[in-house]
This record gives structure tokens, C-alpha cells and sequence, in this order.
């Protein structure tokens, strides 16, 4: 009976023993479960980053361009163009209000961005990090704003930025580009979004009084910010805004 009760008393002991596993491997397969919902935020968050990451690069490729036309083909700011075939009929020849054409630009094409006597870049018409659904009507040079602290007061700054519509989803993007910047989070400044959507560069710069507006003048983080990233809340339906400052004046 004795050799029995032990046999009894080792079972048990293994039962106790399978329960603790059974409950540490359940504790292990419910962190693992918690980590990877928590993984899927960070890869979200890697996304967006690298969405910053692409916009930003891109944003100094257009600053390096300007910078060879005004310096090395010894362009004037009202002679730059962004021309190209920006509604993908074949041609660059500017019939087309969104070709963004400048009609005081060289003939020779020297101080356009994507003519191979400019700055020779290659026209990107639906750039990959903007969604055809967000993307409002293409990126585009303007000289519409100015940026608090930079420049004259009533000058407006040659800008290179587009218009993202007003998303949830856009929103972690213009807050990706600006942690990158060192910039705070979820800004606001009220501004015709017009400015980055339908008008373009035509090499005239707007009006010095009483506009432009600054940019900065509200979110005040983005006042001397060559490049940042807001929400719009003026005329227009608003929409995050991305800018960056080719030439202050």
C-alpha cells in the first residue's frame, strides 16, 4: 500500500508539474500574441517614416536643383520653371494649366527642373510615397507664402510643397516628417491650402501687402522652419500641408 500511495503521490506531482507548464506556455503564447499587435504599430510607424524619409529626400533634390539653375546656369528666381508634361498628354508644351509652365523662362530651357539643359531631373507624375487618392493635385513650386523669421516681412519665400487631404492616415505622415525635423506633432496654422494645390509658379511672386501669410505666424514651431509639415485650417478645406523653403527673400 505504501509503494501504491507513493506512485499516487509521484502522479500527482507530474500533473502539478504538466498544469505549470500548460500555464507558463499560455502566459508565453499571450505575451508573444500582445507583442506582435504592438509590432504591427511599430511597422506602421516605420512606414510613415520612411514615407518622411522619401519626401524630405525628394524635397532636397528640388533644393539642389535650385540651387544649380540660380548658381551654375545663372538663372533669376522669376526665370525658374517647373514645367514638365504634368497631365500626361505627350507634351511639356505648358496648354495645360497644371503643366505649370513660366512663359518668362529662357527658351533653351536652361532654368527648367526637368529639362536636360536645367537641372535635368526626371519628372515623377505620381510620386511613390503619396497615394493617388490623397495626392491633391501634384507637388508644385509657388511663391505665395512667406515663412515667419525668414526673409522680409511682407516677402514671400519661392516654396516647394504639396497638399494631402485631411485623413487620419495623412496625418501620421505630416507628423513622421516632422519627429524627423525635430518639429512637434499635430500643428496647425491657418492658411489658404489653395497655395499648395492649384496655384502654380508662374515666376511672379504674390502680392507683398497684405499677404502673404506666414507660415509660423500660428504654429509658432515652424517660425525660421525652412521645411515642415501642418494642417491647414483656413479657406478651403484645409488638408496637411507640406512646404519647404527654396529661396528666402
Amino acid at each position: 500500500m505504501q509503494a501504491i500511495h507513493k506512485i499516487i503521490q509521484k502522479q500527482h506531482g507530474n500533473a502539478l508539474f504538466l498544469i505549470l507548464i500548460a500555464v507558463a506556455l499560455f502566459a508565453a503564447l499571450s505575451y508573444a500574441i500582445t507583442q506582435s499587435g504592438r509590432g504591427g504599430g511599430n511597422v506602421t510607424r516605420e512606414i510613415n517614416m520612411l514615407n518622411a524619409s522619401e519626401i524630405l529626400q525628394y524635397a532636397s533634390t528640388i533644393k539642389q536643383a535650385t540651387d544649380k539653375l540660380l548658381l551654375i546656369n545663372n538663372c533669376q528666381l522669376t526665370e525658374l520653371s517647373f514645367q514638365a508634361d504634368w497631365n500626361g498628354d505627350g507634351t511639356d508644351s505648358g496648354g495645360n494649366s497644371a503643366d505649370q509652365a513660366n512663359t518668362t523662362t529662357p527658351s533653351d530651357g536652361r532654368c527648367r527642373y526637368f529639362h536636360e539643359n536645367g537641372a535635368g531631373l526626371s519628372f515623377i507624375s505620381k510620386p511613390s510615397f503619396l497615394e493617388d487618392t490623397d495626392f491633391m493635385r501634384g507637388y508644385r513650386l509657388h511663391g505665395n507664402l512667406g515663412v515667419d523669421g525668414l526673409g522680409e516681412q511682407f516677402e514671400p519665400e519661392l516654396i516647394f510643397g504639396f497638399r494631402l487631404h485631411p485623413t487620419a492616415a495623412n496625418l501620421e505622415i505630416c507628423n513622421a516628417i516632422n519627429r524627423t525635423l525635430d518639429l512637434p506633432e499635430n500643428l496647425s496654422d491657418t492658411h489658404n491650402a489653395q497655395f499648395f494645390s492649384y496655384f502654380s509658379w508662374g515666376g511672379t511672386f504674390g502680392d507683398a501687402t497684405p499677404h502673404p501669410s506666414r507660415v509660423g505666424d500660428t504654429a509658432t514651431a515652424l517660425s525660421e522652419a525652412y521645411t515642415g509639415c501642418f494642417n491647414a485650417v483656413g479657406y478651403d478645406g484645409g488638408g496637411y500641408i507640406f512646404y519647404h523653403v527654396l529661396a528666402v527673400r
